[in-house]
Protein backbone atom coordinates (compact mmCIF):
# COMPACT_ATOMS: atom_id res chain seq x y z
CA UNK A 1 0.00 0.00 0.00
CA UNK A 2 1.27 3.59 -0.73
CA UNK A 3 1.68 6.34 1.53
CA UNK A 4 -1.11 8.01 -0.94
CA UNK A 5 -3.48 5.52 -0.09
CA UNK A 6 -6.80 6.45 0.63
CA UNK A 7 -8.66 3.81 3.39
CA UNK A 8 -12.02 3.49 4.69
CA UNK A 9 -10.52 3.47 8.70
CA UNK A 10 -13.69 2.01 10.08
CA UNK A 11 -13.06 -1.14 8.07
CA UNK A 12 -9.64 -1.06 8.01
CA UNK A 13 -9.57 -0.86 12.08
CA UNK A 14 -12.38 -3.98 12.41
CA UNK A 15 -10.83 -5.92 9.68
CA UNK A 16 -7.33 -5.49 12.09
CA UNK A 17 -5.28 -4.52 8.97
CA UNK A 18 -1.60 -3.58 9.31
CA UNK A 19 0.65 -1.43 7.17
CA UNK A 20 4.27 -1.45 7.62
CA UNK A 21 6.35 0.97 5.17
CA UNK A 22 9.13 2.90 4.81
CA UNK A 23 8.93 5.72 1.94
CA UNK A 24 11.27 8.68 1.60
CA UNK A 25 10.59 12.12 3.01
CA UNK A 26 10.07 13.60 -0.16
CA UNK A 27 6.97 11.69 -0.32
CA UNK A 28 5.51 14.05 2.31
CA UNK A 29 5.39 17.25 1.32
CA UNK A 30 4.63 19.18 4.10
CA UNK A 31 6.95 17.33 6.67
CA UNK A 32 9.68 18.70 3.28
CA UNK A 33 8.25 22.06 3.97
CA UNK A 34 8.28 22.37 7.68
CA UNK A 35 12.19 20.86 7.74
CA UNK A 36 13.35 23.58 5.38
CA UNK A 37 11.42 26.14 6.95
CA UNK A 38 13.18 25.04 10.20
CA UNK A 39 16.65 25.60 8.37
CA UNK A 40 17.25 21.91 7.79
CA UNK A 41 17.66 19.77 4.66
CA UNK A 42 14.88 17.13 4.33
CA UNK A 43 17.93 15.28 2.85
CA UNK A 44 17.30 11.40 1.43
CA UNK A 45 16.10 9.91 4.96
CA UNK A 46 12.74 8.26 5.09
CA UNK A 47 9.49 7.97 7.39
CA UNK A 48 9.19 4.59 8.87
CA UNK A 49 5.59 4.12 9.72
CA UNK A 50 3.02 1.24 11.23
CA UNK A 51 -0.74 1.74 11.25
CA UNK A 52 -2.41 -0.89 12.82
CA UNK A 53 -6.14 -1.43 13.11
CA UNK A 54 -8.20 -2.34 16.05
CA UNK A 55 -11.26 -2.36 18.14
CA UNK A 56 -10.52 -1.30 21.42
CA UNK A 57 -11.42 -3.04 24.16
CA UNK A 58 -12.52 -0.40 26.76
CA UNK A 59 -15.38 0.53 24.20
CA UNK A 60 -15.44 -1.14 20.97
CA UNK A 61 -14.38 1.93 19.39
CA UNK A 62 -12.46 1.26 15.55
CA UNK A 63 -8.95 3.19 16.33
CA UNK A 64 -5.77 2.91 14.37
CA UNK A 65 -2.39 3.41 16.13
CA UNK A 66 -0.32 5.12 14.51
CA UNK A 67 3.38 4.85 14.88
CA UNK A 68 6.59 6.57 13.49
CA UNK A 69 9.91 7.21 13.21
CA UNK A 70 12.33 9.59 11.72
CA UNK A 71 15.77 11.80 11.53
CA UNK A 72 15.94 14.86 10.18
CA UNK A 73 18.92 17.79 10.58
CA UNK A 74 17.43 20.94 11.50
CA UNK A 75 19.31 24.39 12.17
CA UNK A 76 19.39 25.12 15.97
CA UNK A 77 17.61 28.00 16.36
CA UNK A 78 20.44 29.77 18.65
CA UNK A 79 23.84 29.08 17.43
CA UNK A 80 22.16 28.03 13.39
CA UNK A 81 24.54 25.10 13.46
CA UNK A 82 23.34 21.14 12.79
CA UNK A 83 20.89 20.07 15.04
CA UNK A 84 19.90 16.21 14.72
CA UNK A 85 16.17 15.11 15.53
CA UNK A 86 15.07 12.22 16.20
CA UNK A 87 11.11 11.58 15.55
CA UNK A 88 9.61 8.57 17.62
CA UNK A 89 6.09 8.55 18.10
CA UNK A 90 2.83 7.00 19.13
CA UNK A 91 -0.76 7.95 18.58
CA UNK A 92 -3.78 6.31 18.68
CA UNK A 93 -7.18 7.60 16.46
CA UNK A 94 -10.21 6.60 17.72
CA UNK A 95 -13.53 6.95 15.43
CA UNK A 96 -16.78 7.52 16.48
CA UNK A 97 -19.99 8.87 15.27
CA UNK A 98 -19.95 12.68 14.33
CA UNK A 99 -22.60 13.47 16.72
CA UNK A 100 -20.92 11.94 19.74
CA UNK A 101 -17.66 13.99 18.95
CA UNK A 102 -19.23 16.65 21.62
CA UNK A 103 -19.82 14.22 24.27
CA UNK A 104 -16.39 12.66 24.01
CA UNK A 105 -14.22 15.86 24.13
CA UNK A 106 -14.59 15.41 28.35
CA UNK A 107 -13.35 12.31 28.50
CA UNK A 108 -9.95 11.37 30.12
CA UNK A 109 -8.80 9.46 26.88
CA UNK A 110 -5.42 10.23 25.47
CA UNK A 111 -6.58 9.17 22.25
CA UNK A 112 -7.34 11.48 19.16
CA UNK A 113 -11.20 11.08 18.22
CA UNK A 114 -12.02 11.45 14.81
CA UNK A 115 -15.67 11.17 12.76
CA UNK A 116 -16.13 7.70 11.61
CA UNK A 117 -17.62 8.68 7.75
CA UNK A 118 -14.69 10.11 6.40
CA UNK A 119 -11.65 8.33 4.39
CA UNK A 120 -8.19 8.72 5.59
CA UNK A 121 -5.21 9.98 3.53
CA UNK A 122 -2.16 7.10 5.24
CA UNK A 123 0.22 10.25 4.20
CA UNK A 124 -1.63 12.89 5.85
CA UNK A 125 -1.74 10.40 9.08
CA UNK A 126 1.91 10.33 8.74
CA UNK A 127 2.65 13.73 8.21
CA UNK A 128 0.41 15.21 10.84
CA UNK A 129 2.49 12.59 13.84
CA UNK A 130 6.02 13.86 11.97
CA UNK A 131 5.09 17.82 12.28
CA UNK A 132 3.28 17.36 15.60
CA UNK A 133 6.78 15.94 17.24
CA UNK A 134 9.02 17.90 15.51
CA UNK A 135 10.62 20.93 18.17
CA UNK A 136 8.28 24.22 17.71
CA UNK A 137 11.91 25.66 18.07
CA UNK A 138 15.52 23.53 17.62
CA UNK A 139 17.71 24.25 19.74
CA UNK A 140 20.55 22.29 21.38
CA UNK A 141 20.32 21.39 25.18
CA UNK A 142 23.62 21.74 26.75
CA UNK A 143 24.64 24.99 27.56
CA UNK A 144 27.75 24.83 24.99
CA UNK A 145 25.35 26.51 22.20
CA UNK A 146 25.70 29.91 22.24
CA UNK A 147 23.95 32.41 20.02
CA UNK A 148 25.39 33.61 16.87
CA UNK A 149 27.71 36.40 16.91
CA UNK A 150 26.75 37.25 13.11
CA UNK A 151 30.86 36.70 11.36
CA UNK A 152 30.99 34.05 8.39
CA UNK A 153 32.99 32.12 10.17
CA UNK A 154 30.67 31.70 13.28
CA UNK A 155 27.39 30.52 11.35
CA UNK A 156 28.63 27.70 9.12
CA UNK A 157 26.68 25.64 6.23
CA UNK A 158 23.04 26.18 7.56
CA UNK A 159 23.22 29.83 9.06
CA UNK A 160 24.85 30.61 5.20
CA UNK A 161 21.65 29.27 3.56
CA UNK A 162 19.27 30.72 6.07
CA UNK A 163 20.49 34.11 5.47
CA UNK A 164 20.50 33.47 1.67
CA UNK A 165 16.82 32.43 1.95
CA UNK A 166 15.93 35.46 4.18
CA UNK A 167 17.58 37.81 1.59
CA UNK A 168 15.00 35.90 -1.28
CA UNK A 169 12.04 36.78 0.44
Amino acid sequence: MSAAASIDPVEFAKSGQVVDEEHGVNAFPRVVDAVREAGGDPGEGGIRYRIEGRVRRQDDRPALRVRVEAEFVLACQRCLGFLPVRVASERELVFVPQASLGDIADEEDEADFLPDHERLELSAAVEDEVLLSLPMVPVHDDVSCRPVVGTVETIGPIGLRLIDALDKH
